[in-house]
């Protein structure tokens, strides 16, 4: 499982007037059949009363499911203010943080069972530093949206986000972190196959 990184990974939320400019990162699986070489692609968002403006690096369409909601009336977004939709395409953003984190997990699981197993190899040893590099990129992506979400909770905020989306904001901070907590301990876990592989010498960058 690799990355293949575009760009830059600072983001932070810039104000401009009444309006709000907020880059990200898209996280998917180039092939989700194979769940193999992972994208990290840029996506940005402008957003004011009643104008919400998105840029993608690719024309890949990861929000589908969005769209799809707002043609056929389902749920709150075609009730609500543009600020929800800002949150509904956020949302989708972890779910994709979310689904790459399961798959790695997995990896994580199939390294513990090579490793009660005595069946561990060196290509699986060279996996347990390709995973830890990807964990140390998914941190540092992830560590800048909690950033974003605390600034549009602020009240000098208010005039980008309604108060009615708030706790929403608040529930999407809590899957951030979820999936920052996730990244933590599967980083432990690879921490502690390396050690119990010292002797095997290993090349490998530590972080």
């Amino acid at each position: 499982m690799h990355f293949n990184l575009r760009g830059s990974i600072n983001r932070r939320l810039t104000q401009f007037g009444s309006g709000a400019y907020s880059p990200g990162t898209l996280v998917h699986f180039s092939d989700p059949t194979r769940s193999e070489f992972i994208l990290l692609e840029q996506i940005s968002f402008y957003l004011r009363e009643n104008i919400l403006i998105t840029f993608q690096e690719t024309p890949k369409d990861l929000f589908d499911s969005i769209k799809n909601r707002i043609r056929q009336g389902k749920g709150r977004i075609r009730k609500s203010k543009v600020d929800y939709l800002f949150y509904s395409l956020i949302d989708v953003i972890v779910d994709h943080y979310m689904d790459v984190l399961d798959t790695m997990r997995m990896k994580v699981d199939l390294i513990d069972n090579h490793l009660l197993m005595k069946k561990l190899k060196r290509d699986t040893l060279e996996s347990i530093c390709d995973m830890k590099r990807n964990m140390l990129y998914l941190r540092a992506i992830i560590s800048p949206l909690k950033e974003i979400i605390i600034k549009l909770q602020k009240e000098e905020e208010t005039q980008i986000m309604q108060e009615s989306t708030n706790i929403y904001l608040k529930n999407l901070f809590d899957r951030v972190v979820q999936v920052n907590d996730s990244i933590a301990q599967m980083e432990n876990h690879l921490n502690s196959f390396q050690n119990d592989r010292k002797k095997q010498n290993t090349p490998c960058l530590t972080f």
